[in-house]
């Protein structure tokens, strides 16, 4: 392999790095992965062809890349899903990771020429093969778990930040590769520059990884915070709904004690009395009724709080159940979406000033779970970066606890709205 062929395959594997973070953290919209894979590399031919054809400099080249990877943004625009902010960060990332890789497989390259037989465009040549799986790997073990989270919610100043140092640190390694650390520089061996020059890459990648890092355990210390706060909920709701069941019974057995005694008195009254006794009767039995709305106790409990919610704000609560006991996630995670999703619907039901309703579905299927909540609701909605908020000052936490919480491969969200009505719709698959 010549020069010319090791610097075009070290140059599609550049192409590689600046797409391997988009192709792994985010979903296709229209068509396969293959499909724009192809489109890209056929773009990127033709970047090649152009210049290997018309013998463009390197210097005047940087006009016509530049306008290869605007182009191949807005691919990645129209091709995937997720907000811009998410797609700028990470294509402004690969393209941080490209320039550090390229400066590190230089090095590397000059360090390992006089040790081996190989040329010194075949060593670059392997290093960087290697070194893209490595890159790759941490993409997949690493980045993608992270970033996805990291603009849930987000203010638009942190938003910037996150924008701000990658493309910071991009630029000047821009221009430090093609000033401090190039050709020049290697075989003069300057090494104190480049030195230098190799220590700031490393603390830029620090910078990187800490600043991504940092703030996914502050969203991780937020989520436990609502996980405790809601299993602490719900063991109050639990508590309280053994407190009433024992009230209840209690009741029955006054009740049935009694019974005899009613019979005896109603035995003695004439007719216009029997009829004002029962009804008198049914209102004392009718004020200590409790709706029972499933067989599991949390859910049970958690119902029955959003309905003398609902009623005491003149709400209508329906509820559509069909689910047994075996359900495919645990208790906890279950109440925490099905909380958030009333609790979002009751406050919007608070806004309207016209007819305001709540319908709760579930539904068990082949192991999985659906739920629907349909809500009254004033027409306005909140999004930020893509995705949808509540409508709390702070962009609430609820709608990030939930798309925590559905961290299954087959777990979906999604919601519809209509003039005034808003339907929020999860599945849930299963995790036994």
């Amino acid at each position: 392999m010549n020069r010319e062929a090791a610097a075009v395959f070290l140059n599609l594997i550049g192409q590689g790095i600046r797409m391997t973070p988009i192709f792994i953290c985010l979903r296709p919209k229209h068509g396969q992965y293959e499909n724009i894979a192809a489109f890209s590399v056929y773009i990127w031919v033709i970047m090649v062809a152009v210049q290997s054809l018309f013998k463009i400099p390197d210097a005047s080249f940087f006009l016509f890349r530049f306008i290869f990877n605007t182009v191949f943004f807005l691919v990645l625009l129209v091709f995937f899903h997720g907000s811009v902010l998410i797609k700028a960060f990470l294509y402004i990332s690969a393209w941080f990771f490209e320039e550090l890789l390229t400066s590190l497989d230089a090095f590397l390259g000059w360090v390992f020429r006089a040790q081996s037989t190989l040329s010194y465009e075949h060593i670059c040549l392997i290093l960087a093969v290697i070194m893209f799986v490595l890159y790759a790997a941490f993409v997949q073990g690493w980045l993608k778990k992270r970033v996805l989270i990291l603009f849930d919610g987000i203010p638009l100043r942190d938003s910037a930040l996150f924008l701000a140092v990658p493309l910071f640190f991009l630029i000047l390694l821009f221009f430090g590769r093609r000033t401090i650390f190039n050709t020049t520089a290697l075989l003069s061996g300057t090494m104190p520059v480049l030195v230098f020059y190799l220590v700031f890459c490393l603390m830029a990648l620090i910078v990187y990884v800490m600043m991504i890092a940092d703030r996914y355990r502050l969203m991780e210390q937020r989520e436990s915070k609502t996980m405790l706060e809601a299993a602490r909920r719900i063991f109050e709701l639990q508590r309280d709904n053994y407190s009433r069941i024992q009230d209840y019974q209690q009741q029955i057995r006054i009740i049935r004690h009694d019974f005899r005694h009613h019979i005896h008195a109603l035995e003695h009254m004439e007719p216009e009395e029997q009829r004002e006794y029962l009804s008198r009767l049914q209102r004392e039995l009718d004020s200590g009724d409790e709706i029972f709305f499933c067989s599991n106790p949390a859910v049970n409990s958690l119902l029955q709080e959003y309905a003398a919610l609902a009623k005491s704000e003149d709400i209508r609560f329906e509820t559509h159940l069909a689910f047994g006991n075996a359900l495919p996630v645990d208790n906890l995670t279950l109440c925490v979406i099905l909380g958030n999703l009333l609790q979002n619907a009751y406050e919007a039901c608070c806004r309207c000033e016209t007819f305001r309703q709540i319908r709760l579905y579930i539904k068990s299927e082949e192991g999985a779970l659906r739920i629907m909540v349909e809500n009254s609701f004033s027409g306005k909605l909140r999004h930020q970066n893509g995705r949808l908020l509540s409508t709390k000052a702070d962009g609430g936490l609820g709608m990030i606890s939930i798309r925590r919480l559905l961290d299954h491969p087959k777990d979906d969200f999604d919601y519809y709205v209509n003039e005034d009505t808003f339907t929020a719709m999860i599945y849930l698959a299963d995790r036994r």
